[in-house]
C-alpha cells in the first residue's frame, strides 16, 4: 500500500543528522505513529538488498584476508631468516602471501565499490522521499521555514544519513571481524597476551562510546548551523531587490557572519575532540 510522507525530526547517521522524513499510511487520516530512523533506512535500502548482501560477503572475505596477512608475512620473514623449520621453501610462503594479498585487495575493492553504490542510491532515495514530504506539507510549515534551510537539509543532511550505510556500517563490521579473527590468532599463540589485547580493546571501546556521543552532538550542531546560514543566504539573495532598496546589505552580512561563527565554533570543538581522542587512543595502545 502506498505511503504518504510527513515531517518529523529524524536523527541518525555518522553524527546526528536532522532530517525530515517519516512514513504514515495513506489510509490513516489522523496520522500514524512515526517510524524509527533505522526502520526508515531499512525500507529505503530494500531495493539494493542484493548489493548489500554481496558487499557484506566481500567485506567478510576481505576482513579475513587482512587478519591472516600478518601471520603469512611473519612466516615468510621467518623462512627468509632461516628460522622456519616446516620444510617448505621461500617460494611456497611468498606465493601463499602473494595470492592472499591479491585476493584481499580484490575483495576490498569490491566491498568499497558496492557500499559506495548502495550509499549513493540510498542518498538519492532519501532526497526524493524528503522532497516529496516537503511538497506535501501545509503552507504554515513553509511559512516557518526558509527555502535555504530546507535546501540545505536536502543537500547535506541526506548525505550524512546515507553515510550510515556506505561508511559507518562498512567500517564497524570490518573492524569487528578483524578484531575477532585477530584475537583468535593471539589466543592460539598466547592466552595471556590475548587477555591483555582484550583489555585494551575494552578500554578503547569505552572511550569510543563517549567520543561517539560527543561527536554526534557536535555534528548535529554543525548541521543546524549550516542550515541556518544557508537559510540566511538564500533569503537575502532571493530578496536581493528589497535588500538593496532598504540598504540592509551590512545587516544581512552580519546575520550571515553570526551563523558562520556558530558553525566555526562547532567545527573547532570537534577538532579539539578528535585530537583528544587520538591522544587517548595512543595511551591505551601503550
Amino acid at each position: 500500500m502506498a505511503t504518504a510522507m510527513s515531517i518529523v525530526a529524524l536523527r541518525g547517521g555518522a553524527g546526528s543528522v536532522t532530517m525530515y522524513a517519516s512514513a504514515h499510511d495513506e489510509t490513516s487520516k489522523c496520522g500514524g505513529a512515526a517510524q524509527s530512523p533505522w526502520k526508515v533506512l531499512w525500507m529505503l535500502s530494500l531495493p539494493d538488498l542484493h548489493l548489500v548482501i554481496l558487499a557484506l560477503v566481500a567485506l567478510t572475505l576481505a576482513a579475513v584476508g587482512e587478519a591472516v596477512l600478518p601471520a603469512l608475512q611473519g612466516s615468510a620473514l621467518n623462512v627468509a631468516l632461516g628460522l622456519h623449520t616446516s620444510g617448505e621453501g621461500p617460494r611456497e610462503h611468498i606465493t601463499r602471501l602473494a595470492v592472499m594479498g591479491v585476493a584481499t585487495a580484490l575483495f576490498t575493492a569490491v566491498r568499497g565499490t558496492l557500499f559506495w553504490f548502495c550509499g549513493a542510491r540510498l542518498v538519492a532515495r532519501l532526497r526524493r522521499t524528503l522532497f516529496d514530504a516537503l511538497l506535501q506539507q501545509p503552507q504554515a510549515f513553509h511559512d516557518g521555514q526558509s527555502a535555504g534551510e530546507l535546501s540545505s537539509r536536502l543537500a547535506t543532511d541526506c548525505v550524512k544519513l546515507g553515510d550510515v550505510l556506505s561508511l559507518n556500517l562498512n567500517i564497524v563490521l570490518r573492524q569487528a571481524l578483524q578484531s575477532v579473527i585477530g584475537v583468535a590468532f593471539i589466543c592460539h599463540i598466547n592466552v595471556k597476551l590475548a587477555a591483555l589485547v582484550l583489555w585494551g580493546v575494552a578500554v578503547r571501546g569505552i572511550l569510543s562510546h563517549f567520543y561517539a556521543n560527543a561527536s554526534r552532538a557536535l555534528s548535529l550542531a554543525q548541521q543546524d548551523a549550516l542550515a541556518a546560514s544557508s537559510g540566511v543566504a538564500g533569503t537575502s539573495l532571493l530578496l536581493i531587490k528589497v535588500v538593496r532598496a532598504y540598504g540592509t546589505q551590512a545587516a544581512e552580512g552580519q546575520r550571515y557572519d553570526l551563523q558562520l561563527r556558530h558553525l566555526l565554533r562547532s567545527q573547532q570543538r570537534q577538532g579539539l575532540l578528535y585530537g583528544a581522542s587520538r591522544v587517548a587512543s595512543f595511551d591505551t595502545c601503550l
